[in-house]
């Protein structure tokens, strides 16, 4: 019996959009497309970014760490609105389809974040979040997807079996994992209306 949805946060509640942030920083310091390219190339692979995100630096300390890496100079605040344009907006249909599922089931968020984002996207989308019962977050767990202990200690804390909660996300190694686990698990890329017809389908 399925008890529990859990949603990523990423290109399946929000739209995830690197390129904003980069053409954002661009447009702030004028630097050509060779240099973006090496930001592009951070934003996938920088270790800072993965400490980040489990929680090993704090904001303070990745901003300082990124604006040195990269050579510029602005203020905390125009380094979040940067960092934060990513998220520029919901999943179109996402705040009927959470309102939908949080009648029906206990709605989880659960994302590879930072803390810089988690504050941002907490209270611009705080329409949509207001329908979950918690959303939990690797710069707090200490742990990012797809390592098994993430979903693990999700469970752990909303106190129910794999079997017992349906999975999305947009990328195919946490999918592959939260299956090995036995989540019910399903690939979704920016769609509510595919969230609810798989949900629906097993829930029948």
């Amino acid at each position: 019996m399925i008890k529990a949805v859990i949603l990523d946060v990423g290109n399946v509640v929000l739209e995830l959009d690197w390129i904003r942030s980069v053409s954002l920083l661009q447009e702030k310091i004028g630097r050509n497309s060779q240099y973006i390219a090496t930001l592009l190339e951070f934003l996938s692979e920088s270790t800072e970014l993965k400490r980040f995100e489990i929680g090993e630096l704090s904001a303070e300390d990745f901003r300082s760490s990124v604006k040195s890496r990269l050579n510029i100079d602005i203020a905390d605040s125009e380094f979040d609105d940067i960092w934060n344009a990513c998220l520029p907006r919901k999943i179109p249909g996402i705040n009927a389809a959470a309102l939908e599922l949080s009648r029906k089931f206990r709605l989880i968020g659960l994302s590879n974040t930072n803390e810089i984002h988690y504050e941002y996207f907490m209270s611009k989308f705080s329409d949509t979040f207001s329908h979950f019962e918690s959303v939990y977050c690797s710069h707090v767990l200490g742990k990012a997807k797809p390592n098994q202990d993430i979903y693990k200690e999700t469970l752990s804390r909303i106190g129910l079996d794999a079997q017992e909660v349906v999975f999305f996300d947009d990328r195919a190694e946490n999918i592959e994992m939260a299956t090995n686990l036995g989540f019910h698990a399903y690939k979704c890329f920016r769609s509510a209306e595919f969230i609810l017809s798989k949900v629906n389908l097993l829930k029948d």
